[in-house]
Parts: structure tokens; sequence; C-alpha cells
């Protein structure tokens, strides 16, 4: 009995909550069948689709904004105005690439981002409710509804698998069918549910607002102590780069990032908490977070400066300034409460999409500057026109293949003018420049392939070896023989670049060493057979003798990483041996 009542009571809250969001309700269910649609006839609506999830999240959020705000129906229409002007201007900056490309589905996500935190920002304003109490209670209504629907999908799942398997064969459709609506008008509508009306001084949000007993644990005894473990490692990291000046490393862009949103979270989570750990969290956290955002911020800008923008680097430079203002307002304590790093959030986000400062339109003329500069340096580009040139220096090489790259990916290629018509990266690259992207990179493949035996004639032994080398770290790879009563071990010895191959006697005696070095810096300059990593066996063999011995080293296949001291590589060899 009391499983009905609290069945019917769900049910008459979502009717409840289509009445009290019909515009957005509606939205869902275009979507929905927008979706159907394309699962159907197998066109894709990729820019409405993508638009109707915009126009759905801005419209909850002019409708929470009536609800706090609106006292007549003049100040009812304004914050639906707005969402439909915003949706309008969404599509217009989406509707000339494709739907689900990398620069409409970045610049949906940022924007998607900031009416979220928008949403919880709004009531907030004029005496309302605390921004932290409203963010806490969107974070629970996310929780709730992912997971009763994902129960509620499985469950409905094993139904059509048992009807599919039991009764009758359905196909795949219905699958499709019931996740796009539980999905996409199911779990939304149990969402909006969830949110209660955001009157000012209400009592309901003090009581939906409030920390579950379970997160207060969490988040006091799990996700503080692992953040405080983290920040020290982070430290540590931080003053051993700046020890060493290495700052083109970036090994640790996507921790400190991970780091910087952990910290922020956790301190919005925490907020309303007043134990000891969540209150010298609440403390310490922003004064870390500073420091910890302007390395990366430098660290990036480094990168930047080298290798021109991105729109990664972008959002990366954007968010690290982003965290180090809100570690700062964080620790100010008469601004802490204000509710300021959402609207700095909301700003950053309204920053990042609107052109011509947007991180696609910035990166682009970036790179395109970047490409002109060098081209025009190795005299690549005339009358409008690029001149390949194959002998161009390798950071050059390198970083023309990385620009060209990149405005591919984001289709900004028909914008150069030099470049010939419908030039296509992977297949125009090499005869419009004179170089392949690939050539130089810094890391090489060679091998003999499979259709080519080795000749041993003059040798007295065979042994094949598995050697390899990166940095300071070897693996040894040895093989024994005897010969007139004597026993002799060929082995890799990692001393210098490459290191050397040896023959020791049982006295571990040095007979014959062969430096590894002049047989890989030849490989690198052969051949390859067209299309393949394959070299002639004669280019990949190499003879020495003294008198003691005779040595003949066949290099089977061999790869290679890096150009500097610290080159790593990895060959598989065969090595022929005669002990005079």
């Amino acid at each position: 009995m009391k499983m009905l009542v609290a069945m019917t009571r769900r049910l008459t809250g979502l009717n409840a909550t289509i009445v009290r969001f019909p515009i957005t309700f509606l939205l869902l269910i275009v979507l929905a069948v927008m979706q159907c649609m394309t699962i159907e006839s197998g066109h894709e609506y990729g820019s409405v689709i993508v638009t109707l999830i915009f126009a759905a999240l801005a419209f909850s959020a002019a409708q929470v904004s009536v609800e706090r705000y609106a006292h007549s129906w003049r100040t009812c229409i304004l914050p639906m105005a707005g969402a439909a002007l915003l949706t309008f201007l969404n599509f217009l900056l989406i509707r000339h690439d494709p739907a689900f490309s990398t620069i409409v589905m970045t610049r949906t996500s940022i924007v998607v981002f900031g009416l979220f935190i928008a949403f919880a920002w709004l009531p907030s304003l004029r005496g309302g409710s605390s921004y932290y109490a409203n963010f806490m209670i969107l974070f629970k209504s996310v929780f709730i509804s992912l997971f009763f629907s994902t129960i509620l999908y499985g469950g409905i799942l094993l139904i059509l698998v048992a009807v599919d398997t039991l009764l009758v064969q359905i196909g795949s459709r219905p699958y499709s069918y019931t996740g796009v609506i539980l999905w996409t008008v199911g779990a939304p509508t149990l969402f909006l549910s969830l949110i209660p009306v955001f009157r000012e001084n209400s009592a309901e949000i003090e009581r939906v607002a409030k920390v579950p007993k379970f997160l207060d644990v969490l988040i006091s005894y799990v996700m503080i102590p692992v953040a405080a473990i983290y920040s020290l490692v982070l430290l540590i990291y931080m003053i051993k780069t700046m020890v060493l000046s290495d700052w083109n490393e970036n090994l640790l862009e996507p921790l400190i990032l991970s780091y910087c949103i952990a910290v922020l979270m956790i301190y919005i989570l925490s907020n309303s908490l007043l134990n000891r750990f969540t209150v010298l969290f609440r403390n310490l956290a922003p004064k870390l977070l500073i420091p910890v955002a302007l390395f990366q911020f430098v660290s990036t800008l480094i990168i930047v400066l080298n290798q021109g923008m991105t729109h990664t680097r972008y959002l990366v430079l954007l968010f690290c300034l982003y965290a180090a203002v809100s570690g700062v307002l964080l620790s100010i304590s008469s601004l802490k409460n204000k509710g300021y790093i959402a609207v700095l959030a909301i700003v950053c986000s309204v920053i990042a999409v609107t052109p011509p400062i947007d991180a696609f339109t910035v990166s682009r003329i970036s790179q395109t500057s970047q490409l002109y500069t060098v081209l025009e340096h190795n005299q690549m580009i005339r009358n409008q026109q690029i001149h390949s040139n194959p002998n161009i220096d390798r950071k050059d090489q390198e970083a023309i293949a990385r620009s060209i790259n990149y405005l591919d990916q984001i289709g900004a290629l028909q914008r150069l003018s030099y470049l010939p018509k419908n030039f296509d990266f992977s297949t125009d690259f090499e005869k419009t420049f004179g170089f392949s992207p690939y050539a130089k990179s810094d890391y090489q493949s060679y091998d003999i392939g499979t259709n080519h035996a080795v000749g041993i004639t003059g040798y007295d032994h065979l042994a094949s070896l598995s050697i390899s080398k990166s940095g300071r770290k070897s693996d040894f790879s040895i093989s024994r023989m005897s010969e007139g009563g004597s026993t002799y071990q060929v082995s890799f010895d990692p001393n210098a670049k490459y290191g050397a191959i040896q023959i020791t006697d049982s006295k571990e005696r040095v007979i014959l060493s062969v430096p590894l070095a002049p047989m890989i810096n030849h490989v690198e300059k052969s051949k390859k057979i067209e299309g393949t990593d394959t070299i002639a066996v004669d280019q990949m063999s190499f003879e020495k003798e003294n008198d003691k011995a005779k040595i003949k080293v066949v290099f089977q296949n061999l790869t290679i990483e890096g150009a500097s001291a610290n080159t790593s590589f990895d060959a598989t060899i065969y090595v022929l041996i005669t002990i005079k």
C-alpha cells in the first residue's frame, strides 16, 4: 500500500512538472521524435537535435527565473524571450558546421555548462537561497534521476530481452526507441520534478538542500583526505618542474585540471558542512588552488608561445585563470558566500563561445598566422602559392604539419587561399609541401619483412637477441655458445647512445665489441619499400671482425623514438658469430 501511495505521489509530481515546465516538456517530446526519425530513416537532424537540447535547458532556466522573480505578465515574458534569443543565437553559431563536429560539440558543451550554472545561480539573486544550496539541490537531482532512470532502463531492457528470446523476435529498434524515450523525455522530466520552486526564505529549499548523511561522510572522510594527499603530490611535482625548468613537459595538464574541478566541486558541496575536516578544507583549499592553477596557466602559455593556440589550450588557459580568480574570491571571507564564482563561470562560458574572441576563432587565427610565418621564413609561399621544399629544418616541418593538421580538424583549411583547391591533408600534404607530415616524426619503424632469408655462410653460430633502451633503463639480452671447449656469450652493452653488441669469453673479457650507433644511423638513412616499413636485407646487415672473432649483425626489426641523448629504441637482431 505504501508503495502504491509513493508511486501515485511520484506520478502526480511528474504531471505537475509537465504543467510547470510546459515548453521544456514540449521540446523534449520534439527532440525524442527527431531522434526516432533518425533511427527510422537514417537521416541525421544533427543541428536541430543540438539546438533542441540547448533550448530545453535554456527554457528550464527561464522558468525557474520566472517563478523566482516574475510578478506580472511582462516580467514573465522577458526570461522566456531571453531563452528564445539565446537559442536562436546558438543556432546561428552552429548552423554551418557538421552537427557533431568538434566545434559544435565543444561549443554546445560550454554553453550547456554555463546554462547549468545559471540554473543554480539565478534563484540566489536579490536575497534568495544560497547559490551553494541551489547547486546541492541540482547535484542531488541529477544523481537521483540518473540512478532511478538507470534502474528503470535496465528493467525494461531485461523485459525486451525476455520477449525477444522467449516469445518473438523484436529486432533492435525497440531497444533504441526505449533508450530515446527514457533518456530524452523520462530522465529530464524526473530531474525537473525534483527541483523545488525557489521562493524567498522557503523552508522547502532548506529541506531539499540538506546534505544526506552518506554524502556528508563521503565528502568529509573520503574526498577531502584524497584531495589533500593529491595536493601534496602536485606541489612536489611543481617544485621539481620549476627547479629543473622543464616547463614544456606538461605531463600534468589533465591531472591539474581534474584537481581544480574536484576542489571547486568539493568546496561547493561541503559549504553547509561544519565538521573540522570540511572547515579546514574550505580555509586552505582556495589558497592552494591559486598557485596550482597559475602553474598550469604558465606551463600552457609557454606551449602556446612555442606551438600556437588551439581550442583545448585556450580552454585550459581560461579555466586556469577562472580557477585562480575563484581561489582568490573564496579566500576573501566577505566574498566567498556571494556566489561570484558562479557569475565568473557564466562570464567565462560566454567568452569561450562568442566570436571573435571564442576558442575556435582565436585558435584559427593563431595557427594560420604561425603557419604563414613558417612558410614565408622558408620561402615556400610566393605569389600566394605553395612551393614545396623538402630540405627545411625538422622543427619547421613539424610546425607546418601541426598547423595544417589542426586547421584540418576544425574545418578551416578552405580559408587558406594559398593551398590548392580541394586540398586533403591525408593525401595531398607531401606533394604540396615536399615532405611527409609523418616522415620525420620522433617515432620510426624499420624491418626486413617476412619473405627474406638471411645468409649464414662463413659463420659458425647464430643468436637472436631482443634489445631495448629507454633513457637510463635498459633491457639486457644474452646468448651463450661453446667453441673448442670454451664458453662465450654475446650480449647487449647499453653504454653510449645506442649501446653495442659484444662477445665476451668465460672470464668476461671482451674479445669483440660492435657499436650500434653507426648501424642505426645507416638504417635511418636507408630507403624503405614504398608504402611499407621494409628495407632490403643488405641495408640492415653489418659485419665486423678482429683477430679473435668475426660478427655479423642483422636487424630483423627496429623502432626508434626520440631525437636526443635520451633516444629509446627496440630491436630484434640476428647475430652471426665465428670465433677464430
